[in-house]
């Protein structure tokens, strides 16, 4: 089952965050690199078996349909659409964050 994915406007902003991290704080534009194309692996995972990824263990974030994968130190939460026919990835955070006060 093919689905459509995109990124929220969240998710892109956390995403150009961190590629900025990566080459104009760490000077490692290869790492920069690199997690994009690991982001874009896990899209592609995703776009072909959305379920694929658990429902995120917090009741809240698990109620609302959340799902999850961990992606070196950052955690992609993203939710599939009730037609199954698309997934809206929502954020790409730190994995140290505080995750309950993102989701407010």
């Amino acid at each position: 089952m093919a689905t459509r994915t995109k990124l929220s406007e969240l998710a892109a902003d956390d995403l150009d965050e961190i590629m900025r991290y990566y080459c104009e704080e760490l000077f490692i534009p290869q790492a920069a690199a690199n997690f994009h194309n690991k982001i874009q692996k896990q899209i592609d995972l995703i776009d072909d078996n959305p379920f694929m990824y658990p429902l995120h263990h917090d009741e809240k974030l698990s109620a609302e349909g959340y799902r999850f994968v961990v992606i070196g130190k950052y955690i992609m939460f993203y939710i599939v659409s009730e037609d199954e026919t698309s997934v809206d990835i929502i954020r790409i955070v730190y994995g140290g964050r505080n995750l309950s006060a993102l989701f407010e």
